[in-house]
């Protein structure tokens, strides 16, 4: 298979335990239409990520850019697509709904260089120990 990263979910957010998808779905994959999404675990190239230099080093407090391996497409925040504000979650426990806030919550993405806009796409990463 491909020889890269994979990202995987360990735990979620204490607060939201989301027990029905995430669960199984824990790997981070570039879906074909640009979004960042979360699927079982696979040998699909789309699951593969390197840095930008093609490095499977990431330094932790360091800017780090991740490309998929397939398309080499950047892992990015959309800043300017945000979440809609009829978007909600609900807590998998208490059943609880909670709507989403457009005004500091956006779109995880995917984007090739040729489409970057450095004013609403943010690729630079800093990774920190758990």
């Amino acid at each position: 298979g491909a020889q890269g990263l994979q990202f995987m979910l360990q735990r979620g957010d204490p607060a939201n335990p989301d027990t029905h998808y995430v669960t199984n779905h824990t790997y981070l994959y570039s879906a074909t239409t640009g979004s960042a999404k979360f699927d079982v675990k696979s040998d699909n190239s789309k699951q593969v990520w390197v840095t930008a230099t093609n490095s499977l080093v990431i330094q932790y407090g360091k800017p780090t850019q991740l490309q998929d391996l397939y398309t080499s497409s950047r892992l990015c925040l959309h800043t300017e697509h945000t979440v809609h504000s009829g978007w909600y979650h609900t807590h998998a426990t208490t059943n609880k709904t909670t709507y989403m806030n457009k005004a500091n919550e956006c779109w995880v993405e995917t984007k090739y260089a040729r489409d970057h806009d450095e004013r609403l796409h943010k690729r630079n990463f800093i990774f920190e120990r758990a």
